[in-house]
């Protein structure tokens, strides 16, 4: 678990870093459903990085090159969130996706775009914690209760970010071959 939260802070800190020219804008899925623990707006573990950029609406800063490939997605106004799409394969299909809520003046920010990405059940980035083991009974809590993780098919699984403790500040699809 500690590997995984240690790429997962390597994407989202290179998703930080595009320089001020090449923001490319957030994700604009056609479907922004959240299906716990397979999908994300469309995104899945597993399909082609490009596809999952299509389903994002071709908006990501992307490196389709190499073995480690990503989209990054972020408007130039931070408080708004950002995502990113993440494949650490040769192959080039999707081993990570996540959305992320926004910062202003230091404190996180449920406003944008991104609030559209919820679950049938409404769930999504700035919803109570509490309301993750209300709506998923086999969540299992991580980190101090900082975060929850639902299990899916073999490795895969989804993560609920409650970093300020009490809300919803990012939610992730992985396959679990991060660590």
């Amino acid at each position: 678990m500690r590997s995984t939260a240690l790429v997962t802070l390597f994407i989202a800190a290179a998703s930080l870093a595009l320089p001020a020219t090449s923001f490319a804008g957030l994700p604009q899925p056609k479907n922004a459903m959240i299906k716990v623990p397979k999908k994300l707006g469309g995104v899945k573990t597993g399909m082609k990085i490009k596809d999952a950029n299509k389903a994002w609406g071709k908006r990501g800063d992307c490196n389709f090159k190499g073995s480690f490939r990503q989209c990054s997605y972020q408007s130039k106004n931070l408080e708004k969130g950002s995502a990113v799409i993440a494949s650490n394969k040769k192959s080039g299909r999707v081993s990570e996706a996540s959305i992320y809520a926004g910062l202003k003046g230091g404190n996180y920010n449920f406003k944008g775009p991104l609030m559209r990405f919820e679950t049938k059940q409404g769930l999504g980035l700035g919803d109570k914690g509490s309301k993750i083991r209300k709506l998923y009974p086999k969540a299992k809590s991580y980190g101090n209760n900082t975060g929850y993780y639902v299990r899916g098919k073999g490795k895969t699984r989804m993560t609920l970010e409650t970093a300020d403790g009490k809300r919803i500040t990012a939610i992730r699809i992985t396959d679990g071959t991060q660590g």
